[in-house]
């Protein structure tokens, strides 16, 4: 028994009555998560170096995508003229509508800055080029009107069918995949770098093994039908270490993203083309 112990809810007096020493898992039982771990934390470090090298090579080359895309080893992909309406899944988030629309990018041909669509998922958008809405014939949008609509019209059934699977199965009837062709797919692990971590972390936690059920969208646009078995929060100790210097380096990228932005809006860069 302590003596009086003063706290910042006042004072005390702390009685031990028992101590259980730390109870270590064998090696063997959490090799594997272990392993699991070490993986995804090389990953994510691997993208913010990645990152960090995109945000650099695409504003040094404002002009041009080939660079940036050459410093990080990913294919520039390209569309079409597209509205808000018509535009691919990606480019629909908000941050990137408008980015798209602003004058750096749509009238300057300038790079957008990193933009983050999900967790350790950026993109860098550029518009090649740009041209005010009008209305066109018939005859010259009638392919793209009626494909639109028989896209918009299969997104609707998927959308009321995925709702009802979802509702039978919180209900426990399960024949209701086969009666519809479906069938749940490979078993894999959600974390917050998921298309799909904001519907998933959203959901109640499964109680006494019963899994829980919901719907979302993936990148594609595609309806997913969620089956939630298990949530494990276990936080490895050995991991704090490494978490806040992802933490450090996270604050460092948003740090040179403000500077970035604060540069373009504020200096004006003019630069030749000399060839011999």
């Amino acid at each position: 028994m302590t003596g009086l112990v003063k706290s910042d809810f006042g004072y005390h007096i702390i009685k031990l009555e028992e101590l259980k020493g730390a109870v270590a898992k064998p090696y063997s039982e959490v090799a594997a998560e272990i392993k699991q771990e070490m993986i995804d934390q090389k990953a994510v470090d691997q993208f913010y170096e990645l990152q960090s090298e995109l945000e650099k090579v695409a504003f040094e080359y404002p002009d041009s995508l080939d660079d940036a895309s050459k410093a990080v080893g990913q294919e520039v992909k390209t569309t079409d003229f597209i509205s808000q309406v018509d535009a691919p899944e990606v480019l629909k988030n908000p941050a990137v509508i408008q980015a798209i629309l602003s004058p750096e990018v749509k009238e300057d041909g300038l790079n957008s800055e990193a933009i983050e669509i999900a967790p350790e998922h950026i993109i860098v958008v550029r518009v090649e080029d740009a041209r005010d809405e009008t209305v066109l014939p018939l005859d010259e949008v009638k392919g793209q009107v009626v494909a639109e609509l028989s896209r918009v019209k299969g997104e609707q059934g998927a959308i009321e069918l995925g709702t009802k699977v979802v509702a039978a199965l919180k209900e426990g009837n399960t024949d209701i995949l086969a009666e519809n062709n479906l069938a749940f797919g490979e078993q894999e692990s959600i974390d917050r770098r998921s298309p799909l971590a904001t519907t998933v972390f959203a959901m109640a936690k499964p109680v006494d093994g019963k899994p829980m059920f919901g719907q979302s969208k993936d990148l594609d646009g595609n309806i997913v039908v969620i089956e939630l078995d298990a949530v494990h929060a276990e936080l490895d100790s050995s991991l704090e270490q490494q978490v806040a210097t992802q933490m450090l380096r996270a604050s460092a990228q948003q740090d040179l993203s403000s500077v970035v932005a604060v540069l373009r809006e504020n200096t004006d860069i003019e630069y030749f083309v000399v060839s011999n």
